[in-house]
């Protein structure tokens, strides 16, 4: 992966530069960046290792699934391990760290165990380590303690402060008419309807900025900050940095607000961050949908991302992640990314696994019909990718393209969690190819992505209608869960 920030472009603010540190080493990113982009931006490709083996691993994503770079933040008593890069934001004096690896993420030398791969099965720690074979001494609580120790270090988490936490923590309690989690376009519709029908309406959203797949896409700006404006304009309580983690009987739910963890000087007097205790009558899930990988081999090496991912980092960062660009896909949703990043001056080769497709081709880009990945090529960083094409019932290779960003998109799978949390199951689609939420008697509505709706303008009127059935209008026009 070759990327590059671009001199224009992104959501970021080119007038406010910001210093940080990563495993000693003194960046520059800019206000608006999160870890993550300011590390790309400067040329950082490992930022993790794998549990175990020691693989590489890179930025995978742009949000709450990131699974490649995962890091330490802070020092002293206010270390914090195992953040995602993609969640925190940049500030000035951040220091940041890779974790489970020695001496450094970039040169790890527990990879010597991926040359032992063969011989550690899938659960070999809690048998193997019991006793030593043939012999099987050691057996006893105490000899596996101290295995126990070695097993951890290479397990993947990162190591927390034995120091007193400095910090002190809130826990706060609230009652609203309608909880709306997410802000992208149907959580914004629905606050605004729940809001102009008198409602009193509290909006929530882990990242730090409202407008979720609006962020993406600067022709959507205009249309993005006159929802917000509106929402604000109609009384709506907006709560940023701040994550639903779980819902309860009888409409409650759990927050968890980051107050100052993305200040430099935080005030004192301010909790670092401050759980709420929420109690609404009804709860609108406009959490959006997390895009699939594809299997493949080395489909964890640094260099592989989603392709949202990416078109993200082009249009919210400045970021052009790569230069020459294969994009692997099962669904339509990947050439608008494709033709962004064609424009801002990557050369994109997509990888369609369907014969034909009903999308125009964007200009710059080619196209490869019935083709997947085989395998990454490369190590660090991806090289290139084996391709093959479906014949008379297997997978035939035909053939290399070189490439420094494989971009893939195995289909979008909607966030039903917390909707699962209180019993309602999720349905598999056949025609989507994804698990909708399941219903339940509770008021607990889905709309947008989360809800399996795509096109933006739909996910809006999606928004519109949980927003109305949630207060009590057109009753039998949407079941609660759906």
């Amino acid at each position: 992966m070759t990327a590059r920030r671009l001199d224009k472009g992104g959501r970021i603010d080119r007038s406010a530069p910001v210093d940080f540190t990563w495993d000693g080493n003194t960046l520059s990113g800019y206000a608006g960046d999160t870890l993550a982009s300011a590390l790309m931006a400067n040329g950082e490709r490992v930022l993790g290792r794998s549990f175990k083996y020691h693989r590489p691993r890179g930025i995978m994503s742009a949000g709450v699934e990131e699974s490649g770079a995962i890091v330490t933040v802070g020092e002293g008593a206010r270390r914090e391990p195992n953040v995602k890069a993609t969640l925190q934001e940049l500030y000035g004096g951040l220091c940041a760290s890779g974790q489970n690896a020695w001496p450094n993420v970039r040169f790890d030398l527990g990879a010597v165990n991926g040359l032992f791969s063969r011989f550690f099965a899938a659960g070999f720690y809690y048998k193997t380590f019991m006793g030593l074979p043939p012999f099987e001494w050691g057996h006893g609580t105490g000899l596996w303690m101290q295995y126990e120790k070695l097993i951890r270090k290479a397990a993947g988490m990162g190591t927390a402060s034995r120091e007193p936490d400095p910090d002190f923590y809130d826990h706060v309690h609230a009652f609203c008419d309608v909880l709306v989690v997410g802000s992208g376009p149907a959580g914004l519709r629905a606050a605004l309807t729940a809001a102009q029908a008198g409602r009193d309406v509290l909006l929530v959203e882990q990242d730090f900025e409202l407008g979720g797949d609006y962020l993406n896409d600067p022709g959507a700006e205009m249309h993005r900050l006159e929802l917000i404006n509106a929402v604000k304009g109609a009384g709506v309580r907006v709560m940023t940095r701040t994550t639903a983690f779980g819902l309860y009987d009888h409409g409650v739910a759990g927050l968890l607000e980051k107050v100052t963890d993305h200040l430099a000087n935080p005030d004192p007097e301010l909790p670092r961050q401050r759980f709420w205790t929420v109690r609404a009558a009804a709860t609108i899930l406009a959490t959006g949908a997390l895009e699939r990988s594809i299997a493949f081999e080395n489909n964890d090496h640094p260099g592989v991302m989603t392709a949202a991912a990416a078109r993200g980092y082009l249009n919210r960062y400045g970021i052009l992640p790569g230069k020459k660009i294969v994009i692997s896909t099962t669904n339509d949703s990947v050439y608008a990314a494709a033709a962004d990043l064609a424009t801002a001056g990557a050369e994109v080769i997509v990888a369609d696994i369907r014969e034909e497709t009903g999308v125009g081709l964007p200009d710059g880009v080619t196209i490869l019909n019935g083709a997947a990945p085989l395998r990454a090529l490369g190590r660090s960083g991806v090289k290139g990718v084996d391709l093959a094409k479906h014949t008379n019932g297997s997978w035939v290779p035909t053939g290399k393209e070189a490439c420094d960003l494989l971009l893939v998109s195995g289909g979008w799978s909607p966030v039903v969690n917390l909707s699962s949390h209180r019993g309602a199951k999720p349905v598999w689609n056949d025609a989507q190819a994804c698990f909708l939420p399941g219903t339940t008697s509770e008021p607990i509505f889905h709309s947008g992505s989360s809800a399996g709706i795509w096109n933006r303008e739909n996910c809006e009127v999606s928004g519109e209608r949980a927003a109305r059935q949630a207060i009590g209008e057109n009753e039998k026009s949407l079941q609660p869960g759906g």
